[in-house]
């Protein structure tokens, strides 16, 4: 009876291993894109459902394109998205297909925009370059953002403005201004007015009298926008690097705070530079190198890397730091001859305030939070496992990567948890080079202006360098990815600052970044920091249609893209006369402002139930 039932078990597991195991054919696949009825982009957002045995779903990419996996047996293919019709069904067997569905607009009050949008970055001058002194004509803004040079009022000495009586005829203000000898450069109508050079030697007080309708004369004085702050350090003209990683419109809205501390490990500071003295901390500077607290730099490097950072600013005396207000911690791990990976450990667990227990020597009661680390070498373990602990404490580590014109970036750089840094050169008015000598590779994760000494054919090879602080109170031009270093670490200084939490440092810097190169490309990472996008976290381009008054938008519909998105769609468009605009609104303040990125269209006429496709460049306002 036992042997009966065994075998009869047997045969009924086997019967339903028959049933439910039965093999409906090849494993295959269908793709296809979804795009508009007479137009060639796709639509997003498009529900593809497949049926049979078993459904499934999939939803199209921002191109229209979609992908059904790991299908068997026959299927029947559709399409759907509300607002929109689709050609008739798709049935497909077992084997892989490519299904194209084409989508007609069928809202019958509304319309349909898409299209494309894609930003492109100027990048400014240096005042030192011999193309920004040739003579231009007169600009038709009022500022321009991308200047490098500080504003001076020398700049116009030679231009004044003449206001005449309303009383007096276009041709008799002519005739005056021609009688002067006055070269009319512009002139505003409505409230009578003329912008004109004066003669040579003509000053503005010989013609403050004359009677023949003009009812004032004044100079034309120099303006600076309110999205644009520089310094008065009379060197500032000379860090080109400054505007270029978009500084100037970052200091318009925050300067740093005191109470953002960040350590410096390096070859020391001069702690007697007067340009550096206000911004650091000599209280708990620590020497590793000699273990005791005599951190003066004799090398140069330390104290050129922190006035980088942190040069007191604004303060009519030599150069301006990234950070006007800092806390600056220097912490000597290397001489002259260089260091070792057991000093830098003990110098990163020292800024972090992880070293040593109270009471002890040394102790750092105030944790820095964020460590700059222009130096590298060989990978180690100890120096792996500070930086780890460093991390879970919450401080923000930033290296350089090398100047070995190496694919392989130098460690600590090359750690996971530290934000590794390139270097790229002066390349006005085009878009910056990675340097010669710049280390790169898949590592790197982002790039900042580490200059290039090199002689070149229209400039002054040293003043392609970056100028800081060096010992005994000087200045000079360095190059290397340690001058890269210290502007990534002072801008998370801004951005800490400006109250972003340190664990969205790295993704709000790798998203902001101007790109310089392809998606993941080795020699730029994410592409050149950009300052004025970090502080306010910009990842939004908005597309609007409606109406522009002055520098703000009535809209009537709007739809936002993340920045690596170029493809956009817009639906329930009331019908009428509208513009097009693309806008990235850096501040958030829904004001059109220099320093935003705008592009607008003139008025075009939606019609319900009809698809219209626009396509632009958004570029940034000066």
């Amino acid at each position: 009876m036992k042997r009966f039932l065994y075998g009869y078990t047997v045969v009924i597991i086997l019967a339903i291993c028959l049933a439910g195991c039965v093999n409906t054919g090849p494993v295959y696949e269908v793709s296809g894109v979804v795009t508009y009825k007479n137009h060639d982009l796709g639509i997003a957002d498009v529900t593809i459902y497949y049926e049979g045995e078993k459904t499934g779903t999939a939803t199209t990419r921002h191109d229209g394109s979609y992908t059904l996996r790991n299908l068997r047996g026959p299927k029947v293919i559709r399409a759907k998205k509300a607002e929109w019709s689709f050609e008739t069904t798709h049935p497909v067997t077992t084997s892989s297909e490519n299904i194209d569905f084409v989508g007609t607009y069928d809202h019958n009050s509304t319309a349909y925009l898409l299209g494309t949008v894609n930003t492109t970055h100027n990048f400014p001058n240096s005042a030192l370059d011999p193309k920004s002194n040739e003579e231009n004509t007169r600009p038709k803004r009022p500022f321009t953002i991308s200047s490098l040079q500080q504003a001076s009022s020398e700049d116009n000495e030679d231009e004044v403005v003449i206001v005449f009586h309303s009383s007096t005829t276009s041709s008799q203000q002519h005739q005056v201004l021609a009688s002067l000898g006055m070269k009319i450069l512009d002139q505003a109508q409505v409230i009578n007015a003329y912008l004109v050079r004066l003669p040579h030697q003509t000053a503005e007080h010989m013609i403050t009298g004359f009677s023949t309708g003009i009812r004032y004369v004044e100079k034309n004085q120099v303006m600076q926008p309110f999205a644009l702050k520089s310094p008065n350090d009379p060197l500032y003209g000379s860090q080109w690097h400054l505007p270029l990683i978009r500084l100037p419109q970052a200091w318009a809205q925050t300067t740093g705070e005191k109470s953002v501390r960040i350590a410096v490990l390096d070859t020391g500071v001069d702690l007697k530079h007067p340009d550096l003295l206000a911004n650091l901390d000599t209280d708990y500077a620590y020497n590793f190198v000699d273990d005791n607290d005599d951190v003066q730099d004799l090398s140069g490097h330390g104290t050129h890397v922190a006035g980088i950072l942190g040069a007191v600013s604004n303060n009519s005396q030599g150069i301006a730091g990234v950070m006007w207000d800092v806390s600056i911690l220097p912490i000597k791990v290397m001489n002259e001859n260089g260091g070792t990976s057991w000093d830098v450990t003990q110098g990163i667990l020292y800024a972090a305030g992880l070293l040593n227990q109270p009471g002890e020597e040394p102790y750092n009661p105030s944790p820095a939070a964020i460590i700059n680390l222009s130096l590298g070498g060989r990978k180690t373990q100890h120096m792996q496992d500070a930086v780890n602990s460093a991390t879970a404490a919450g401080v923000v580590l930033v290296s350089a990567a090398g100047n070995d014109s190496s694919p392989e970036v130098l460690y600590p750089a090359a750690f996971s948890d530290v934000i590794a840094v390139g270097a790229v050169d002066y390349n006005y008015p085009n878009k910056p080079n990675l340097a010669p000598y710049s280390n790169y590779g898949t590592d790197i994760d982002l790039v900042a202006p580490g200059g290039d000494l090199g002689v070149d054919s229209d400039r002054d090879g040293d003043k392609d360098g970056i100028l800081s602080t060096r010992p005994d109170g000087q200045y000079a031009f360095m190059q290397g990815t340690s001058m890269a270093a210290p502007q990534v670490s002072g801008i998370i200084g801004l951005m800490l600052a400006s109250n972003i939490p340190f664990y969205q440092v790295r993704e709000i810097l790798q998203q902001t970044s101007m790109p310089l190169g392809e998606d993941g490309d080795l020699y730029y990472g994410h592409g050149l920091i950009n300052a004025y996008w970090a502080i306010n976290q910009v990842d939004k381009v908005r597309v609007l249609v409606g109406t522009r008054v002055g520098d703000e938008i009535d809209a009537v519909a709007e739809t936002q893209l993340d920045l690596d998105c170029s493809e956009y769609h817009l639906s329930a468009i009331p019908p009428g006369n509208h513009q097009v605009f693309a806008w990235i609104d850096v501040r958030n303040n829904n004001i059109i402002e220099p320093g935003d990125y705008f592009a607008e269209l003139g008025m075009l006429e939606f019609q319900a139930n009809e698809v219209y496709s626009v396509s632009g460049v958004i570029v940034e306002i000066d």
